[in-house]
């Protein structure tokens, strides 16, 4: 009898590691409903090329010399809701690129989503700011909110910027897992990693690492982490803030991001 149970808690078990494994990329990248417009709020839609497919970018030009922060989004967002998000960084004196990642809102087309696949939709679009809008790594800020700040760190550390922010990040998605589904073995069956916390020791730029003390997603002790862990990183803990500091602290974080950006320091949050 006792063996009978055994074996059936073993194939509960095995069943749901399989499921996990076949289903992570729904998971992990959940692509909201794709728009059929973009309203573009003062900025500009670009529409780029890659071997992938197209990349889409919303674009706010900065004033002259201003650095421009690219910004990539969660991913439960499409480039659609960070309009408001882009507009109040750039009325703070800043330039800014957001990017729109494979599979996701108008890229629909360009999936399905991937982690090789964010990666390289910020190449493209990090390079076209480079060689076409003439906004080099030393004018770059690189930044994201939860699932993009995997993405924004790993441009970091590819020396693809001069600051990172980190808004609610998380270390990795095999962590973040982990915390979900603690009897399942995901540290090995990920296929979409998401690294952060692999990669502090290559990322040596100025770092503000910002985290909500009530997130439900991504625990704060993710960003404390990676702040301790990042050689040049200041942490900023909300304590009655949750995951979605974007929505939440709309007009007070821009702000923060932007005095980082000229170095000076952040105001309440």
């Amino acid at each position: 009898m006792v063996l009978l149970v055994f074996t059936g808690l073993m194939a509960c078990w095995v069943l749901a590691a399989a499921l996990a494994f076949a289903f992570q990329g729904r998971m992990i990248f959940p692509a909201p409903t794709p728009s059929s417009a973009l309203p573009v709020m003062g900025g500009t839609l670009l529409r780029l090329s890659s071997e992938m497919g197209e990349v889409f970018a919303l674009h706010h030009e900065g004033p002259p010399g201003a650095a421009t922060v690219v910004f990539f989004h969660g991913n439960g967002e499409q480039l659609l809701d960070l309009e408001d998000w882009a507009v109040q960084l750039h009325r703070n004196g800043l330039g800014v690129l957001v990017v729109e990642y494979p599979g996701y809102g108008l890229a629909q087309a360009s999936g399905p989503p991937s982690e090789k696949g964010c990666y390289e939709a910020a190449e493209t679009a990090l390079a076209h700011l480079r060689e076409k809008l003439g906004v080099g790594a030393e004018r770059t800020v690189l930044a994201g909110s939860s699932l993009g700040t995997a993405v924004a760190a790993e441009m970091a550390a590819r020396g693809r910027g001069s600051r990172l922010v980190l808004l609610s990040p998380i270390t990795s998605i095999a962590e973040a897992a982990r915390r979900v589904f603690p009897y399942l073995p995901l540290r090995w069956l990920v296929r979409h990693r998401f690294d952060t916390a692999s990669k502090v020791s290559r990322i040596t730029v100025p770092t503000l690492v910002v985290h909500g003390g009530r997130d439900g997603v991504a625990p704060v002790e993710m960003g404390r982490a990676l702040a301790r862990d990042l050689p040049l990183a200041k942490l900023i803990v909300i304590d009655r803030a949750d995951h979605a500091l974007v929505w939440s602290r709309m007009a007070p974080l821009a702000r923060c991001v932007a005095a980082f950006v000229r170095g000076e320091e952040c105001g309440a949050l």
